[in-house]
């Protein structure tokens, strides 16, 4: 039986390492579970509907997760971008695409900065945290966005390709880092000289991704060091 796919649609065959390597770590993940399931498998047989559905699970689940956030696209972007621990209120929803909003949030969050990006799904909230809302319902993310995120879900939100989608996912995050590495540079200067911190209070005024989503992503960056 063949790895990949058959199906009409070209995209399933474009299998370079350029096009992949977005995808590493969801690949990755879902190699180690297959290893597992095939050593747990009888036959090979039973391991066929795990292997079909790679392409599905891996690569495709971007464009649901962008078709179903649609209108809100920017809001999740920014729980991606700027938390650290994120608990999500879950309603009966359908089960997969929480695993895909899981994913799509794993691949957005800034994981050079944030390290370990820790996303948990419950079915209670407490009204005194900071939780994340979304209403898989009504599609609706209940949480603040700014100009980058803005910015970055109208780049994706009619985009068909899930290569595409996940090369324009990658390309923010590297902006949104070096802009990160450049504001650290500046409060780390900022300790010795005053121009500095004048630099750095410019810099966090003037640019598009807004002074919150800076702060909060440092903040919490800092403390987990």
């Amino acid at each position: 039986m063949p790895f990949f796919k058959d199906t009409s649609s070209s995209s399933c065959m474009r299998t370079g390492r350029g096009l992949m390597s977005p995808f590493y770590h969801e690949l990755d993940k879902y190699s180690d579970s297959l290893s597992l399931i095939i050593s747990a498998a009888e036959s090979i047989g039973d391991a066929e509907p795990y292997l079909d559905s790679w392409y599905e699970s891996c690569i495709e689940y971007v464009l649901r997760v962008v078709d179903y956030f649609r209108s809100d696209l920017s809001s999740l972007l920014y729980v991606a971008l700027s938390r650290n621990n994120i608990e999500i209120h879950v309603t009966q929803p359908d089960r997969q695409i929480v695993n895909d909003t899981h994913k799509f949030i794993s691949s957005c969050s800034l994981k050079e900065l944030m390290y370990n990006t820790l996303v948990v799904f419950t079915s209670s909230v407490d009204p005194e945290e900071d939780n994340v809302m979304i209403d898989f319902d009504n599609k609706i993310v209940t949480y603040e966005s700014n100009a980058f995120c803005r910015k970055w879900a109208e780049s994706i939100e009619f985009e068909s390709d899930a290569f595409k989608v996940r090369q324009i996912l990658e390309d923010y995050k590297v902006t949104a880092n070096e802009d990160m590495n450049t504001f650290r540079r500046l409060l780390h200067l900022a300790e010795a000289d005053h121009y500095a911190f004048f630099q750095g209070y410019e810099f966090i005024k003037l640019h598009e991704n807004g002074k919150r989503s800076y702060v909060s992503v440092l903040s919490r960056a800092r403390q987990i060091q």
